[in-house]
C-alpha cells in the first residue's frame, strides 16, 4: 500500500496501540523464543519459553508454566489479555485446540477461564463446564476447548454470550469444578500450538491504494482504488465500508455478491465535510459484513489540514456534529483481464489441515519464485521456480511431512516480494 506520511504524524501513530481482536486461525507456538504475551495469573516470573522438548520433539520450543503451592504463586494459571481478547462470536472463534503436557507430581483438570470486561462483582466471568484431566507425567496431548456459550458456565450474572461479544482476558487454570477458582497446588505444566478454531466470515482479500494525497483541506476529498478477491469455492456476499476516527464515521461503499474464485476492483472518492475538524484522522477501508464482523481492513493517515475561515464561525467543533460523510464511488468493470500488478493472495483454506491454495497475479511473463519458510526463516519447501505467463495462477501447499504450526509463504518475483501467513492446525 502507498502511503504519505511524515515521520512525525508515523511516530504519533506509532504511540497509541491498536485494539487488540482475536481472529480465526492466531496461534501462539513460542518458536520465537518468547511467552507471546502470556503471563501467569499473579504475574510473578514463574511462566518461562523452553527452547526444546515441545510436542515435535528436539528443537520445538514450548510455554512452561509453575506454580509452586505459596500463597504468592499458588494456583497453575496462564494468561493472555493482548492477542487474545476481543469479539470471539464476531470473529467466528467456536473452539481453541492446545497440546498440553502435565510435567509435575500431581494430577491435573484443565479448564478455560474467559473474562469480560463488566464491572460488578463476580460478573463477566465464564469458565469451562467440562474440563480436561490430565494426569501427572501425561505426555503432550492435544486438546480442543470449546468457546461456544452453552458450553461455558457464568460465575456471575453475565450472559456467556455477552462475555463472548467482549473478552478482555483469557485463561487457562487448574481447576477441578467450574465454580471455583481452583485451588493452590504445586503444579509444571506445558502448553504449545495454541489455536483459534471455527469459521471466520467469507474469506476475501482486500487490497487499497490511495490515488491522491492523503492531506485535504476540509471540503476537499481524496480517492482511492481498491481490489476485492474471493478466495472460497462458494459465492459470498458481503461489503465494503469505510470508518474515520476520531469521531467514529463510517459508510457503506460498496456491497454485493462476488463469485468463487473471482476478483473485482473499482475506485471511489471520499468527500470530506466542509466542518470537518483539522487533525489527524484514522481511514480505514474494512471487508466484511457491516458495520463490526471486519475480515480484512487496510489503514491511512488522513490529515485534514486548517479549517477555512468563515463569518461567526466557531474556532473548534466536534467531529461527531459534522455533515454526514458520504461516498461517491466511481464504477469499475471485474477485474477477468490480465492484472495489473503482482499480488499474492490470501490462502484458502487457511488454517489449514492436509493442504491450501493460494492465488497469485502476475501483471507479465517473468521468473518468478514462491518458497515456504517456518516461523525460524528456515526454507522448508520450493513450491513454483520458474517462468510464469500473465494472468492468475494458483499453487499448493501440501502439509504432508510438515509439522504444526505458523509458516510464511513468500512469492519473490525480480524486486517485488510479498509474503502471507499460514497455519496447519492437523
Amino acid at each position: 500500500m502507498q502511503r504519505s506520511l511524515l515521520l512525525a504524524l508515523g511516530l504519533l501513530l506509532l504511540a497509541t496501540p491498536a485494539s487488540a481482536q482475536v481472529t480465526v486461525g492466531q496461534s501462539d507456538d513460542f518458536q520465537d523464543g518468547t511467552t507471546q504475551d502470556w503471563r501467569n495469573g499473579r504475574n510473578t516470573p514463574d511462566v518461562s519459553n523452553v527452547a526444546t522438548g515441545g510436542p515435535d520433539g528436539a528443537g520445538d520450543s514450548y510455554l512452561q508454566v509453575v506454580a509452586d503451592g505459596s500463597f504468592i504463586a499458588g494456583r497453575l494459571a496462564v494468561f493472555n489479555d493482548e492477542q487474545w481478547s476481543g469479539d470471539f462470536t464476531a470473529a467466528g472463534v467456536t473452539s481453541v485446540t492446545v497440546d498440553l503436557n502435565n510435567t509435575g507430581a500431581n494430577d491435573l483438570v484443565i479448564r478455560l477461564w474467559i473474562e469480560n470486561n463488566f464491572a460488578g462483582p463476580g460478573d463477566g466471568d465464564v469458565v469451562s463446564t467440562d474440563g480436561v484431566s490430565l494426569p501427572a507425567g501425561s505426555g503432550w496431548q492435544s486438546f480442543t476447548f470449546s468457546v461456544l456459550p452453552e458450553d461455558l458456565t457464568p460465575l456471575g450474572a453475565t450472559s456467556a454470550g455477552d462475555v463472548l461479544t467482549n473478552v478482555r482476558r483469557f485463561r487457562f487454570y487448574h481447576g477441578p469444578t467450574a465454580t471455583a477458582p481452583g485451588p493452590n497446588i504445586v503444579a509444571e505444566l506445558g502448553l504449545d500450538n495454541i489455536t483459534a478454531d471455527g469459521a471466520a466470515g467469507p474469506n476475501f482479500d482486500l487490497t487499497a491504494t490511495n490515488t491522491s494525497p492523503l492531506s485535504t483541506a476540509p471540503g476537499g476529498s481524496v480517492s482511492f482504488d481498491y481490489t476485492v478477491t474471493n478466495n472460497t469455492s462458494n459465492a459470498a456476499t458481503g461489503d465494503v465500508w469505510f470508518t474515520a476516527s476520531p469521531g467514529g464515521q463510517r459508510g457503506i461503499i460498496r456491497s454485493g455478491t462476488l463469485p468463487a474464485g473471482q476478483t473485482v476492483s473499482a475506485s471511489f472518492t471520499q468527500p470530506v465535510p466542509g466542518n470537518a475538524p483539522p487533525g489527524i484522522y484514522t481511514y480505514t477501508i474494512n471487508l466484511g459484513q457491516f458495520p463490526n464482523a471486519v475480515v480484512d481492513s487496510e489503514s491511512f493517515a488522513l490529515i485534514v489540514a486548517a479549517a477555512r475561515s468563515a463569518p461567526g464561525a466557531p474556532l473548534a467543533w466536534a467531529v461527531t456534529d459534522a455533515a454526514p460523510w458520504s461516498v461517491v464511488e466511481v464504477p469499475a468493470a471485474q477485474s477477468a483481464a490480465t492484472p495489473e500488478r503482482f499480488a499474492l493472495h490470501a490462502a484458502y483454506p487457511n488454517p489449514f489441515e492436509t493442504a491450501t491454495s493460494l492465488g497469485f497475479d502476475v501483471p507479465e511473463a517473468t521468473s518468478l519464485n514462491v518458497t515456504v519458510y517456518d516461523v525460524l526463516g528456515r526454507e522448508v519447501a520450493v513450491l513454483l521456480d520458474r517462468t510464469v505467463e500473465a494472468g492468475r495462477h494458483t499453487v499448493r501447499l501440501d502439509g504432508a511431512g510438515l509439522s504444526r504450526g505458523v509458516y510464511l509463504v513468500r512469492l519473490q518475483a525480480g524486486a517485488v516480494s510479498q509474503v502471507r501467513r499460514v497455519t496447519l492446525v492437523r
